[in-house]
């Protein structure tokens, strides 16, 4: 079994942990380089962006979302 087919058949059967290791090693990287609330606030426009984007995939009208999430 070569070195390609061996990464192949882990990544395959972990898809999971290997992406919530590298997460979480960037998300400790970003802590110690740029400290707590800083990487929170990163990952708070990361996930608002991710959102947005989302949305425009799926061809919503972004405006009518924003209204509908910020009504009062």
């Amino acid at each position: 079994m070569d070195w390609y087919s061996l990464w192949l058949e882990i990544w395959n059967n972990n898809k999971g942990k290997i992406v919530g290791i590298i997460v979480a090693l960037f998300f400790a990287l970003l802590v110690i380089g740029v400290g707590f609330w800083k990487t929170i606030f990163i990952f708070i426009c990361i996930f608002i962006g991710l959102y947005i984007g989302k949305k425009i995939d799926e061809k919503v009208n972004i405006k009518e979302s924003m209204e509908k999430l910020f009504k009062d």
